[in-house]
């Protein structure tokens, strides 16, 4: 269900990801074929399609992707979005040759604070994550965040951005996502 409609979503079985597979330059050791929350996976693909319509967007690596490579896994900087369990990887092009890496975290509904915590414990601890995108669909999930993110990072500067989901979808250029600090951070 979705805004009280019913919607259809379908999902790979075996015999696409032998198809699929070889589309990617890593193997898929791993597959993950069912969905633990089919509303979550398609917001999060709608997202994944505004953010591919940035000018500074590189690529995306879903959940799903990410937990069914064992090479992902091993690797220096996707390694850490695998043992954290992010929605997602997105990489952007970054000032000259560099590439930013952010973790997108998709949250439709407020969880525990003690599981906003745990996550942003382990954001902090990573050394290969720019930052964390939080696109939320309530005020309140924003809050809680806020809250977790004081607790855990102390006086360490903020590495979380938040935004209404809405937003994301209301502006056709630009995203922009506030810090703990009332700052921006302008994509697009």
């Amino acid at each position: 269900m979705r805004d009280g409609l019913m919607q259809k979503c379908f999902f790979p079985e075996e015999k696409c990801i032998e198809l699929i597979s070889s589309l990617w330059k890593f193997k898929i050791d791993k597959p993950h074929f069912k969905s633990e929350s089919p509303e979550h996976d398609i917001r999060l693909t709608e997202l994944r399609l505004r953010l591919e319509r940035l000018p500074q967007f590189r690529g995306f690596f879903p959940e799903n992707l990410l937990q069914s490579s064992s090479d992902l896994a091993e690797d220096t900087i996707l390694g850490d979005f695998v043992k954290i369990q992010s929605d997602g990887a997105l990489v952007l092009k970054g000032s000259e040759s560099s590439q930013l890496v952010y973790s997108v975290e998709m949250e439709i509904s407020l969880k525990n604070a003690f599981r906003y915590t745990q996550k942003l414990a382990s954001y902090y601890l990573s050394e290969n994550i720019d930052g964390i995108l939080y696109v939320c669909s309530k005020p309140a999930i924003i809050q809680s965040l806020k809250e977790a993110d004081i607790e855990v990072r102390k006086n360490r500067d903020s590495i979380l951005h938040f935004v209404i989901e809405k937003d994301v979808f209301q502006s056709s250029n630009k995203i922009i996502f506030t810090n703990a600090k009332e700052g921006f951070l302008d994509l697009g």
